[in-house]
C-alpha cells in the first residue's frame, strides 16, 4: 500500500426490498401465502423474496454513509460513487418505488461534501418489474402497462448509458469507468422464478414484438471504443443486477434465479472490442442473490486468482446482499443487512489498480431484524479490508 494513493470510493447497495405503508394489495398476498404453504421448497423462497425492508435500517445507513464520506478526512476528498443494482422494492409499486428513490437521494445528500453530493448510479432489478403483484397472476397487458410506466417514470435511461469516470490519477490519462446493462424480463413466467437475461433494452418502444439479439452488448462495446481515447487502459467496471457469475451453488435445474445467457455474455465481455479493447470490463457488480461473494474474508489477492465460471483471466465477480431487507428465515448468517464499500488506490509507477472491499453490516436482531449502526465487519483475520490488483 505505500507506493498507492487512493482515489476513488464505491458504496454498493443491492435489493433493499422496499415497501411502503401505502402498498395495498395485502390481501393478495395473504391468499397467495395460503397456496404457497402447500409448496415448501418454494414457499421459503417466495417468501423470502417478498420480505419487505425495515425501516431502522434507513437512516442508520444515511449515518453510516455520511459516516465514511463527509466525516473522514481521507475520503471527503475523493469522488464517491453510490451505486444500486436493482430490486429497490418487493413490489415495484409505485408508492414504494417513490420511495426508494427519495432513499437514494438522501444517500447522495449524505455523501455531500463541499456542496457537491456524492454520484448516484441506479439500476432496476426483477423485483421492480412486478406489476404491484405476482408476475404469474397478471395478464401481459397489465404486465406490458407495468413495464411502460416503470421505464418512463422510475428508471428513463436507455441501457447501456455513457459511463461514469473518474480520473487514475498519474494515470496518463486513464479512468476508471462505470457502464451497466439491464438483466431484467418483463414477463409472467420467467420473472416469477427471477430469471434474467441480456436481451434489447426497451425493444417495445420501437413497435418489436420480441428483442433482437445482442443489441445491449454491441452498444456497450460501442461506448466502450467511444470512452477508450488515447488511453485504452483504463479499470471498466460493469453493473448488472443478475450476476454474470452466479455464486456457487449454481441451481441445479437452469430455470430460476440465474441470468438465462450468463455463458454468451461472459464470452462477449472477455473479448475485444471492434476497436480491440480488452477485455470489455475489469469487474462486474452484481446483487440478486442476497448474499455476499466472494465469501468475507475470501477475496482473492489478483483478478488472475478468481475462478469465476465463463468470465477471463483478468475479470472478477463481486456481489452483495441485501441493504436493509428482513431476514425471516434467518439465511443471512451474522450479516443480515450489508453493503459492500470499494475503494480504489493507484500507483504512480505501476499499471495495476489496488481495490479494497469493505463489508458493512448492521448486527443480527430478533424476528429477521438488525440492531445497530452499520459497522465495518473484521474479517477473520481481525482486518476489515480485503485487497484485488486488476491489471489494467
Amino acid at each position: 500500500m505505500d507506493d498507492f494513493d487512493p482515489f476513488l470510493q464505491i458504496i454498493h447497495v443491492s435489493d433493499l426490498h422496499l415497501v411502503s405503508t401505502q402498498f395495498t394489495q395485502q390481501p393478495l398476498l395473504r391468499t397467495l401465502r395460503r397456496i404457497l404453504q402447500h409448496v415448501p421448497g418454494l414457499h421459503e423462497a417466495i417468501e423470502d423474496g417478498m420480505a419487505p425492508h425495515d425501516p431502522t435500517a434507513l437512516s442508520a445507513f444515511e449515518d453510516f454513509v455520511r459516516k465514511i464520506v463527509a466525516d473522514d478526512p481521507e475520503w471527503r476528498a475523493r469522488q464517491n460513487w453510490i451505486v444500486d443494482t436493482g430490486d429497490l422494492t418487493t413490489f415495484g409499486d409505485d408508492p414504494s418505488l417513490k420511495e426508494g428513490q427519495d432513499f437514494l437521494g438522501a444517500i447522495q445528500a449524505a455523501a455531500t461534501v463541499g456542496g457537491s453530493p456524492g454520484t448516484l448510479h441506479s439500476i432496476h432489478g426483477n423485483h421492480d418489474a412486478w406489476p404491484a403483484n405476482f408476475p404469474a397472476l397478471e395478464g401481459d397487458a397489465q404486465i406490458g402497462a407495468h413495464r411502460a410506466r416503470l421505464r418512463a417514470t422510475w428508471y428513463p435511461k436507455r441501457w447501456p448509458d455513457a459511463p461514469l469516470r473518474c480520473p487514475i490519477p498519474g494515470g496518463g490519462g486513464r479512468e476508471v469507468q462505470l457502464y451497466a446493462i439491464n438483466t431484467v424480463l418483463h414477463d409472467r413466467l420467467r420473472n416469477t422464478v427471477a430469471l434474467g437475461e441480456v436481451q434489447e433494452d426497451c425493444y417495445w418502444q420501437h413497435g418489436r414484438p420480441q428483442p433482437l439479439p445482442d443489441v445491449q452488448m454491441t452498444e456497450l462495446a460501442k461506448l466502450i471504443d467511444t470512452h477508450g481515447g488515447q488511453a485504452a487502459r483504463h479499470m471498466r467496471i460493469l453493473a448488472t443486477h443478475h450476476p454474470v457469475h452466479f455464486p456457487p451453488p449454481v441451481p441445479a435445474m437452469r430455470w430460476k434465479m440465474v441470468l438465462g445467457n450468463d455463458t454468451h455474455v461472459a464470452r462477449l465481455l472477455d473479448s475485444p472490442t471492434p476497436g480491440q479493447l480488452a477485455p470489455r470490463v475489469h469487474l462486474v457488480m452484481s446483487g440478486h442473490t442476497h448474499a455476499l461473494f466472494p465469501d468475507h474474508g475470501t477475496l482473492p489477492q489478483t483478478a488472475q486468482l478468481c475462478t469465476h465460471q465463463h468470465l477471463g483471466l483478468h475479470q472478477a465477480q463481486l456481489v452483495v446482499g441485501s441493504l436493509c431487507q428482513l431476514d425471516f428465515f434467518g439465511k443471512r448468517g451474522g450479516t443480515p443487512q450489508q453493503a459492500e464499500v470499494l475503494r480504489f488506490h493507484a500507483s504512480p509507477t505501476r499499471s495495476e489498480i489496488l481495490v479494497q472491499r469493505l463489508l458493512a453490516s448492521r448486527a443480527p436482531g430478533p424476528n429477521g431484524t438488525a440492531i445497530g449502526p452499520y459497522e465495518f465487519v473484521q474479517t477473520s483475520g481481525g482486518a476489515v479490508e480485503e485487497e484485488i490488483e486488476f491489471s489494467v
